[in-house]
């Protein structure tokens, strides 16, 4: 092994790279920190109010959105980072609020994942399946919305 001169850096990673490195991590923390506020603002917003005044089209966009982030986090990055599972966790919470605007449609996206994924065994896919399910685990069920909740399930189980 060679013995390192002078001018090399101690830790391989010369000063611009490591500033660099530095601040997209600040950049990071301060995008995941800033979805954390918003989805906390939406949960409130949507919770004060009905489907009529958000709109089904406002409704559908943020939903798609918000599943969106929901089922494609990845497993391994939320295991790591409390920042993004407490972000996770409040895009299950934001998708729960919104079922109760909007009951069918919120679970019907819940359900569409599942039957998709549902013919793979990938480990990757089982923990995938694994984030979808514990994301339903945030529906508001109330009485009323008992025989839109378990009939969807008639088909998914049929094999």
């Amino acid at each position: 092994m060679m013995p390192r001169r002078n001018t090399e850096p101690l830790n391989g990673m010369d000063g611009a790279n490591q500033g660099m490195r530095e601040s997209s991590l600040v950049a990071d923390r301060r995008s995941t920190i800033s979805i954390y506020i918003l989805c906390r603002v939406l949960i409130e917003v949507i919770g004060q109010t009905t489907l009529d005044c958000v709109t089904e089209d406002m409704a559908d966009k943020l939903e798609d959105i918000i599943f969106y982030q929901l089922r494609s986090a990845d497993p391994d990055t939320l295991a790591s980072s409390p920042l993004r599972m407490a972000n996770w966790t409040l895009f299950g919470q934001l998708l729960g609020v919104m079922s109760s605007i909007d009951f069918e449609r919120v679970t019907d996206r819940f359900f569409a994942d599942l039957e998709r994924m549902g013919g793979t065994a990938a480990k990757d896919t089982e923990a995938r399946v694994e984030l979808v399910v514990r994301g339903m685990s945030y529906i508001k069920l109330r009485v009323s919305d008992y025989g839109l909740f378990y009939a969807p399930l008639d088909g998914l189980f049929v094999g």
